[in-house]
Order: structure tokens, then sequence, then C-alpha cells
């Protein structure tokens, strides 16, 4: 086998590589009594965090809301919705 071909076999694709950034965001306990202004807490931490993309957003208020709220929104943990995942959760 010739180094040509070698190298071919050993190249990487630049064309189809993703880039992924992982960004923080500390969101506030959330308030049982007045989720609408937790959820008003949480977006301000996305705005700041410059997080846009909605399955983003849904994934973080999953990873931020304890198990006791999660349950009463157990159907739309299990089956999300293909878009709008996180006004869904929101509005429910």
């Amino acid at each position: 086998m010739n180094n040509a071909n070698a190298n071919n076999s050993n190249s990487v694709d630049t064309t189809t590589s993703i880039n992924v950034s992982r960004v923080s965001v500390k969101a506030p306990p959330f308030w049982k009594g007045d989720p609408n202004i937790w959820f008003a807490q949480i977006e301000a931490q996305f705005a700041l965090s410059g997080i846009t993309n909605d399955t983003t957003k849904y994934y973080h208020v999953i990873s931020a809301v304890d198990t006791e709220i999660l349950t009463q929104v157990t159907d739309i943990i299990q089956r999300p919705p293909e878009a709008n995942k996180y006004d869904t959760l929101k509005h429910d």
C-alpha cells in the first residue's frame, strides 16, 4: 500500500463535523406558588446565556425542576412533541 492511500484512509471529512457548545444556566428554585415568575426567571437565564433553541430550553427545565413537579407533566416528558417542546411544557 502506498502512502497516498494510507493518508486518505485516515483523513477526516471536515464538511460533516458538527460544533457543539455547552452553555450553563443557573436555574432558580421552582416556585410552586407562582410558576409564571419562575419561567420569567429561567427565560432571563436563557437570554443571558444566548439559548434560543426550543429543545435546549426544554431539557434545561426538565433538569431544573424536581420530580414532584415533573410528575404533573409525565405525558409530555415521556412523549415530547416534535416542535414547541418548551412552550408545551411551560403551558401545561
